[in-house]
């Protein structure tokens, strides 16, 4: 089965309805730019300790998943609808690898989130049981299944879309 193609038409005006454009295109790109921003903030604050923990390490890596959902969604989502020459030249070929890496972050996000309220719990809860067993206060055990898992759910976005230019040799005479 073909993957669907990236119609690569695009009228000599793009007519989008007011609230299309301030909420897809002005408000989505201003909580972009604010959420990567806090995110780096956080990622600089959580490298920078001296005494860092599982848990400190995993908001790191989230910070950064966070970080990278953000920019692929601008990409895809927000830009596209505030520049007509993103959205005419860059955009088709920007779609086919930024939406799916939009769609893997956010999985590994929520992923993320649940190893992170694991290592919560043992810390809290059950403090002895976690100095038993080393797996719970490892960061990369807590992280990497989460992130290896989202990778394999999503896998198959990354073969769905392709960029497909097709010359009309009616449009070219004209």
């Amino acid at each position: 089965m073909d993957s669907p193609e990236i119609n690569c038409f695009v009228p000599s005006k793009m007519v989008f309805s007011t609230s299309e454009l301030l909420v897809e295109g002005v408000l989505m790109f201003i909580v972009a730019v604010i959420g990567i921003f806090l995110n780096i903030i956080s990622v600089f604050y959580f490298a920078q300790l001296k005494h860092q923990r599982a848990f400190h390490r995993l908001l790191l890596t989230l910070a950064l998943m966070d970080t990278l959902h953000l920019i692929s969604s601008a990409f895809t989502f927000s830009i596209a609808n505030l520049s007509y020459a993103y959205a005419s030249h860059t955009w088709h070929y920007i779609v086919p690898y930024s939406l799916p890496i939009a769609q893997s972050s956010m999985t590994g996000s929520v992923y993320l989130t649940i190893s992170l309220t694991v290592e919560r719990y043992f810390s809290i809860v059950k403090p002895f049981y976690q100095m038993r067993n080393r797996w719970l206060r490892s960061s990369f055990c807590l992280a990497v299944p989460g992130i290896l898992f989202s990778l394999l759910f999503t896998l198959p976005n990354y073969f769905m879309l392709r960029t497909v230019f097709i010359e009309d040799p009616v449009l070219k005479t004209i």
